[in-house]
């Protein structure tokens, strides 16, 4: 496993604050034996050593907010344990961005995801450059909460500096689990519109409970609408045909916490590993379809 981070380092020690580096650069760790070990030259020599002859697939992970460092470590293990280890030579890379860690805190994560789009998009120009080199490499995207925003902002950046990818997308599929964005966030001209140029296929997974979004700081926001992880895409028709949207209402009726607890439902990780394997939209397992590009989830039979 390895981990991206825009936060700043705590003197003496391979721990991280909830501030970010005021350089805008990125500190590069891999996980050697159990343990952290910094240095973007051991970094990519590890990577590539991962996905050089065989086929592999990296997993970008962007947690949410209300994130420590601590906190961020362990999603990346969650993700790495229950999504990534069931993909063909799947390798977790986490983008840890300087989230406060305090539920209270929600205005200034906001700003700290929008002010970390510039580290992310370099990490994905980086990626860029790697599709260009290891050509068996796949690199998806598992995207979380106010994850999702910085997502946005980071996309929006690389298009400004690169332009749009011609020839290839350079995810080939990208997940965005209970998004605080707009739901008409990915509809043309809006932040999240550039998303899917840069994907194959965008799954957007919303829930009814989803709870997040406190109403004052929507309030304080100026955010008027829906959220998109809670109604999915206001109107999937006038969105790239590569978007659709599943609905996973009922499998978290009944979760403590619904917020942090969508990657441990069964049935949410089934259906996300089927998309990451790139399994026909039509084709995954206890899916229902209910409108165009529209789909939900239903409990498996435990009987």
């Amino acid at each position: 496993m390895f981990i991206v981070t825009n936060r700043k380092r705590l003197p003496g020690s391979l721990t991280f604050s909830g501030k970010r580096r005021s350089d805008n650069k990125v500190s590069y760790l891999s996980i050697v034996e159990g343990g952290l070990v910094e240095g973007s030259a051991l970094f990519k020599k590890s990577l590539f050593e991962a996905t050089s002859n065989r086929s592999a697939t990296i997993v970008i992970a962007i947690h949410g907010y209300n994130t420590s460092w601590e906190d961020s470590v362990r999603w990346f293990r969650v993700v790495d344990d229950f999504i990534t280890s069931r993909l063909d030579g799947g390798i977790t890379v986490g983008f840890s961005w300087p989230s406060d860690g305090d539920p209270v805190a929600y205005l200034s994560d906001r700003q700290e995801a929008r002010d970390s789009a510039q580290s992310l998009a370099a990490a994905i120009m980086a990626g860029i450059g790697m599709i260009k080199r290891e050509c068996q490499t796949e690199i998806v995207v598992v995207s979380y909460s106010m994850g999702n925003y910085l997502l946005a902002e980071a996309t929006s950046t690389v298009s400004q500096l690169l332009g749009k990818p011609a020839s290839y997308p350079v995810f080939s599929e990208i997940i965005l689990v209970a998004a605080d964005l707009d739901d008409n966030a990915l509809e043309p001209g809006n932040v999240g519109s550039e998303i899917p140029v840069f994907a194959r296929r965008v799954t957007v997974y919303h829930s009814a409970h989803y709870k997040a979004l406190a109403a004052s700081a929507a309030k304080r926001l100026g955010i008027q609408g829906g959220r998109l992880g809670r109604r999915g895409p206001a109107n999937v028709g006038v969105l790239p045909q590569n978007v659709m949207a599943v609905d996973c209402s009922t499998l978290t009726v009944g979760e403590g916490n619904v917020h942090s607890s969508y990657f441990h439902v069964s049935g949410l990780l089934d259906d996300i590993v089927s998309t990451l394997r790139s399994v026909d939209r039509d084709h995954v397992s206890n899916r229902n379809k209910v409108g165009d590009r529209r789909y939900s989830l239903t409990k498996k039979d435990e009987s």
